[in-house]
């Protein structure tokens, strides 16, 4: 008896790093596929969007809409918190009205959203959703997201970079954007000097992708496109972004 209990116990240790260290799985839903017909709105007539693709009919619009869905996660209630707002951030745009096979003439609107899983370990998970939308003309749009698999939080601005170090980081990334990324930028005196404060960026997102952790711009605001600036080691005061940091530096 007491051989047979010392070989199941020799079981379950061997088995117990295998169940905590369960893989996290992501994988794609759908929040909204086809195209939809907007009743309230009033068709024809159709409006001249003033491109080759032809006339804009705005009552009509098709969806693409794809989202994120985090699964094995050791903490149930955590990786609902995680799928509900992945799930929010997907219905920032979709078409409105009810689903229907055909329309009646022209080009509809259009909504897409999909997105990219920029880093994933055992410990984080960075995701950024895209956004491309066509209602008379194109727009493009991003954010981003990233989670802490072990703490089981959402990562804030202040989590990353330390309220105590976002003075210094504004004022080096100021001088940064105006000397080496002026090429990127509308004109010099649209860059502001305050990017990180009060836990939020409102022009730009930090993310954490096979480069290291960088801050990523909103597109029309300093610049006509997206670009990302690499963040230095010295600003970053999470523990596990600075282990991943100081292994890319290592190799």
């Amino acid at each position: 008896m007491k051989a047979l209990l010392a070989r199941v116990m020799l079981l379950l240790v061997f088995l117990w790093p295998m169940a905590a260290c369960a893989e996290v799985h992501v994988s794609s839903a759908t929040l909204q596929q086809g195209l939809f017909h907007d009743e309230s709105c009033q068709d024809p007539p159709l409006i001249d969007s003033g491109d080759m693709i032809g006339e804009w009919n705005e009552c009509y619009c098709e969806a693409e809409i794809d989202y994120p869905v985090i699964s094995g996660l050791d903490d149930p209630g955590f990786e609902r918190l995680l799928n509900k707002k992945l799930k929010e951030m997907a219905k920032l745009q979709r078409c409105k009205g009810k689903s229907v096979a055909k329309m009646s003439g022209g080009v509809p609107s259009g909504m897409e959203t999909h997105y990219n899983l920029l880093w994933q370990d055992n410990n984080l998970l960075s995701i950024v959703l895209t956004y491309l939308s066509y209602t008379g003309a194109y727009h493009y749009g991003e954010a981003g997201i990233m989670f802490d698999l072990k703490q089981h939080k959402i990562l804030s601005v202040d989590d990353i970079i330390a309220p105590a170090r976002q003075p210094e980081f504004n004022r080096y990334l100021h001088s940064l954007l105006l000397s080496d990324y002026k090429d990127y930028l509308y004109q010099n005196e649209d860059v502001p000097e305050v990017f990180l404060a009060n836990g939020k960026c409102g022009i730009c997102e930090l993310r954490l992708d096979k480069d290291g952790l960088v801050i990523a711009f909103k597109p029309e605001v300093i610049s006509r496109g997206m670009f990302s600036v690499p963040i230095p080691l010295e600003f970053i005061t999470y523990p596990a972004i600075r282990d991943i940091m100081n292994h890319k530096h290592s190799m």
